[in-house]
């Protein structure tokens, strides 16, 4: 669960209700070797990847498995990664995690769709601790799709100390396109955008 980087990749075509990748870790509190830092998975760097959505509305979950498992993520770099919507894609990005960095990625959805269109969500999903010090830095949100909402990021009322600086939303047909939804518990700090 820890010092582990995954690079230069092509990950597409999920299935229903999948994802391009699902990152969590084991369940808080165990025992074992799985458990030697409490149970976090951390120290990762995901980069220079392309993620290629499927049939699943999120193309890349950085969450626990699910709202009833305590799974902890911590320390993880995603940077330099090309992610790519498809209809079905309402979200790029679901980050629920501590120390987190996003920055330097391009996140394009080129399909029209009925569904709102988000790039990061950073939300506590269920029993982990709140998102806390997440930092999204020079990323590019893009459509040029017909969608129903776009937001580039938004944030869940829980998340503390998340950065927004130097990113780049564009969807020109989509009515009332917004940077940011949310701006989390407390902690805010945002420019450039």
């Amino acid at each position: 669960n820890q010092k582990c980087v995954i690079q230069s990749n092509i990950l597409d075509d999920s299935g229903s209700g999948q994802h391009a990748l699902k990152f969590h870790g084991p369940a808080w509190g165990g025992s074992g070797v799985l458990h030697a830092n409490g149970g976090y998975t951390e120290l990762t760097v995901l980069c220079d990847n392309k993620f290629i959505g499927g049939l699943g509305p999120q193309i890349i979950r950085l969450t626990p498995q699910s709202s009833s498992h305590n799974e902890r993520l911590r320390n993880i770099i995603f940077e330099r990664n090309w992610v790519l919507g498809v209809s079905a894609t309402d979200r790029f990005v679901w980050i629920a995690g501590t120390d987190m960095t996003m920055r330097n990625n391009l996140l394009h959805a080129p399909s029209a769709a009925t569904s709102a269109l988000w790039g990061f969500q950073i939300e506590k999903l269920g029993l982990e601790v709140e998102p806390t010090r997440v930092q999204c830095y020079n990323n590019t949100i893009y459509t040029a799709a017909t969608r129903s909402g776009f937001n580039c990021v938004n944030i869940d009322a829980t998340a503390v100390d998340t950065t927004l600086k130097n990113n780049v939303g564009y969807a020109p047909n989509v009515t009332g396109p917004a940077f940011r939804s949310g701006s989390g518990a407390s902690g805010l700090v945002e420019s450039n955008n």
